[in-house]
């Protein structure tokens, strides 16, 4: 097998490093950006290894000292067989303090029989043996350069996209919108990188999709159903409603209203604002509307009894309408 994109470093015979051989990939005339060819390699790679340990680098990682210290110290202790690294992120000109980036970990240092390197791109090598976490700590995570810009991203995005459009078996609409809502959810942290995890987040969002739609156009565009309108795709992206009311109907055929009902509340949640409601409540009684305000405030509470505003506003629309309080 031709390996140009493979370099190979062994430690010295007279260092700590001397039972390590260090894997890197550099593939600068595609960004660095993970092919189907570089799984390929890699487990090719790690396969020849005659080392005790490998460590693996892509070409846009680098270790400072204390982790190449730690390192060696887990390799002279003989008592694990697979550590997890910690991984720092710099995208779009920071690093990343959230963003579903800096909490990352992977398999990097390990004993060759181990670790089964995965097939496909941003998948999970399986793991055998004694596998620990190292704590993360200033100086022991790899740095990752991962994108310096939008721009970046974006050229990568082709690259990434085609190969994960190719390991999904199938897309439905609702799998599509479920992964693309679920990036926007778990990396939506504005309070640690302000408008960059904003940036990032519905870039995700789009990459998400586009792999999904990928996949749609390898199947010939034969499926899946999607929505009749734009507004109900808006609403799948913005919420899980619809399939949420999907499973309560299929409780209610089959004769589990306890769960259906449960289903629908959540649902209900997920499509409405219920401080609106709240909020609804105090202007109708303000316009002397009690018997309005009270059905929005009770409608309120049987979708979330747990709502403290709603009930409070009930209460207090019962003792004096005007003296409610809104969102």
């Amino acid at each position: 097998m031709e390996l140009k994109t493979i370099r190979y470093e062994i430690g010295r015979d007279d260092s700590h490093l001397a039972r390590v051989a260090t894997i890197t990939l550099a593939r600068p005339q595609r960004l660095n950006a993970w092919t189907g060819r570089m799984h390929t390699e890699y487990r090719w790679a790690i396969a020849q290894a005659e080392t005790d340990w490998v460590f693996v680098l892509d070409a846009d990682e680098w270790i400072e000292e204390p982790l190449a210290r730690a390192v060696c110290g887990i390799a002279e202790a003989d008592d694990v067989d697979v550590v997890e690294l910690p991984f720092a992120s710099w995208i779009c000109g920071s690093w990343l303090s959230g963003t579903g980036w800096a909490d990352e970990y992977h398999p990097r240092f390990f004993r060759p029989d181990s670790v089964t390197w995965p097939a496909h791109v941003h998948a999970v090598p399986d793991l055998r043996g004694r596998v620990v976490k190292l704590e993360r700590l200033d100086g022991l995570e790899v740095r990752h350069w991962n994108y310096d810009d939008l721009h970046e991203f974006v050229a990568k995005l082709n690259h990434y996209t085609d190969r994960e459009a190719e390991t999904l078996a199938t897309s439905s609409w609702s799998e599509a919108v479920t992964a693309a809502r679920d990036e926007v959810l778990r990396r939506w942290t504005p309070e640690l990188d302000g408008s960059r995890s904003a940036a990032l987040s519905l870039a995700m969002l789009f990459y998400r999709l586009l792999a999904h739609t990928k996949r749609w156009e390898l199947d010939g565009f034969a499926g899946p159903e999607v929505p009749r309108t734009a507004r109900d795709a808006l609403r799948d992206l913005g919420s899980d409603a619809s399939r949420l009311h999907r499973e309560a109907l299929a409780n209610m055929e089959a004769g589990r209203p306890a769960e259906a009902a449960v289903a629908l509340r959540a649902a209900v949640r997920e499509s409405l604002d219920l401080e609106l409601l709240n909020d609804l409540a105090v202007v109708e009684a303000s316009l002397g509307r009690k018997a309005e305000a009270e059905a929005l405030l009770r409608a309120c509470l049987a979708v979330d009894p747990a709502r403290a505003d709603a009930a409070e506003n009930l209460q207090a629309l019962q003792a004096a309408p005007l003296a409610l309080a809104h969102g």
